[in-house]
């Protein structure tokens, strides 16, 4: 053959996809030997099924995920075992991996699959917030800050596109080209259309290019640059909080680069105004300036300021040149390991095959980290060339970096997501709504890892008002009525944690003063987020409470 490759007739098959329900006769040899025509198979790790309907491949993730769950289930029960924040760990890496691969390709799917999988989430929910099986699940996802299924699939999706977008020439765009043309041409409304169609339309059409490269950056470099280790200082012993800052660095320029040729380089963005990059030289009055599009992170906008200062140090022959700036992630990316770097940013890349090219040139550079608004004279001078860059700076690098785009990913999940929420707790886990208005950007329960499990699951219970009370459990018809145990009154959270004699003293006499009276059990389930949460705890804890 062509590629000098030879098939294997025992590991290969012929499936026919169509949507059609009578499949025609076909037959297919390879070296004289007829394959076996079958209606599912195994490709990559996804099963393909003649429909494309996704079936297959749901019940064989579902079967796998249900294996796992079990492994969740052995670590902790409601009232015992590991903290939340070790099992949502867990179920990260040994039960959602198998719900993120593949599935976003196989969307439109059949939609009782994709409710299996769902389902496979809301279980493990349950398990790792101690939750009971009435709990919504829509405040469970938030409470355990655990997007819905299908918005994970279009996040991965749009990771996926930006990653084969920023290669020149890759054949998938063109067959996104064609498959937008058919599903325009046919009217098909946006809900039956692809997870990466829909990341096509998303970063396809942007404001501004998008740069591509024809091979990675890393293969575009020579191997003496990669293995080239530039002299970069991230400590000067500079104290950021100091307020001789100043003074300590001129005693140390003076002391050990006297004679050596100083450049400040920095970046700023405000809001979303385009970045401003720029390196300021003192010695001899230069500003190079550069305005970047909004997208552009403040990491590349100083990537770029140091990038455009070396190669003018190189261009002038600056020898003994010493490039300060207040970006430490930068310099640190680029002292780091580029094959082991996951990071393969073309600037950085650049810059380290600038910097052995004046080393090649005996142009010794050395680049150095200052604290940033400490007020360094230099850094403060670059600080405000870089607010005039988003203005009046070169538009050399107008195009989008990739690597930008995929910090907006997240946030844009978070944003479809608060959309989705706003709806939701409308008609579903009303309480919880009015108790978490907005989602969190980490769960409350990650900021206590001292508490156990106990009562960790009795509050996320109390919290979406699905708990072991006398009103819910009368509520579900498990109790004939609602009265509290000690007869006095109705059991619901108030007179249990406030007024019933059995739980004393009441909770009402722990109440930090800085809490406004009178309040409600309600109200306090909202500052799960302060401090409080561990006098509720301890309150839990000691009168043995378990709803």
């Amino acid at each position: 053959m062509q590629h000098e490759l030879s098939l294997s007739t025992a590991k290969s098959k012929v499936v026919l996809f169509t949507n059609k329900r009578l499949f025609p006769h076909i037959k297919i040899k390879i070296y004289n030997v007829e394959l076996p025509v079958v209606t599912n198979v195994k490709f990559l790790g996804i099963c393909l099924d003649q429909k494309l309907s996704g079936i297959k491949h749901f019940d064989y993730v579902s079967q796998k995920c249900e294996k796992n769950i079990n492994i969740l289930r052995s670590v902790s029960g409601v009232w015992w075992g590991a903290h939340p924040f070790t099992q949502k760990l867990l179920y990260n890496a040994i039960i959602r991996r198998h719900m993120d691969y593949g599935t976003m390709f196989l969307i439109p799917g059949n939609k009782a699959g994709l409710n299996k999988l769902d389902k496979i989430q809301a279980k493990c929910l349950r398990i790792i917030l101690g939750a009971m099986k009435s709990s919504p699940i829509n405040a469970m996802q938030v409470e355990c800050l655990e997007p819905p299924l299908s918005l994970r699939r279009q996040f991965l999706a749009n990771k996926f596109f930006l990653k084969l977008a920023e290669c020149c020439g890759h054949p998938l765009i063109p067959k996104l080209d064609q498959l937008f043309a058919l599903y325009n041409n046919n009217n098909i409304p946006e809900d039956k259309r692809p997870c990466i169609l829909h990341s096509y339309l998303l970063f396809s059409h942007l404001s501004y290019p998008l740069f591509q490269y024809s091979k990675l950056p890393l293969f575009t470099m020579p191997f003496s640059a990669l293995t080239f280790q530039p002299s970069v200082i991230l400590n000067l012993g500079i104290d950021k909080f100091s307020i001789e800052a100043n003074k300590t660095f001129s005693q140390i320029m003076y002391s050990d680069f006297q004679n050596w040729h100083k450049i400040y380089t920095d970046a700023s963005k405000t809001d979303m105004s385009p970045v401003g990059a720029a390196a300021w030289i003192p010695s001899t009055r230069i500003i190079l300036s550069y305005s970047c599009p909004s997208i552009t992170s403040v990491f590349t906008g100083e990537s770029i300021a140091i990038l455009e200062a070396i190669l003018f140090v190189k261009a002038h022959g600056m020898n003994n040149s010493i490039i300060l700036s207040d970006s430490k992630s930068c310099l640190q990316s680029i002292l780091s390991n580029p094959f082991r770097s996951k990071s393969h940013f073309p600037i950085i890349f650049k810059i380290r095959e600038s910097l052995k090219e004046c080393y090649d040139l005996n142009i010794n550079i050395v680049l150095a980290w200052i604290p940033g608004h400490s007020g360094i004279l230099g850094n403060e001078n670059a600080d405000a060339c870089a607010k005039t860059a988003i203005a009046t700076g070169s538009l050399q690098y107008s195009k989008i970096f990739s690597h930008d785009l995929r910090t907006i990913l997240k946030p844009t999940l978070h944003e479809n997501w608060s959309s989705i929420w706003q709806v939701s707790k409308n008609s579903k886990g009303k309480f919880y709504g009015d108790l978490q208005p907005v989602i969190p950007q980490q769960p409350w329960f990650s900021k206590f890892k001292i508490l156990n499990k106990s009562v960790i699951s009795t509050i996320c219970r109390l919290r979406f008002n699905h708990a072991c009370t006398p009103v819910f459990l009368a509520k579900i018809r498990i109790r004939d009525n609602s009265l509290c145990e000690c007869g006095l009154d109705e059991g619901n959270v108030d007179h249990l944690f406030f007024n019933c004699p059995l739980t004393q003293p009441s909770l009402y006499n722990f109440i930090p003063p800085e809490i406004p009276r009178p309040t409600s059990f309600k109200c306090l389930l909202s500052l799960v987020f302060t401090p409080f949460v561990y006098i509720l705890c301890k309150y839990i804890k000691i009168n043995k409470i378990k709803l």
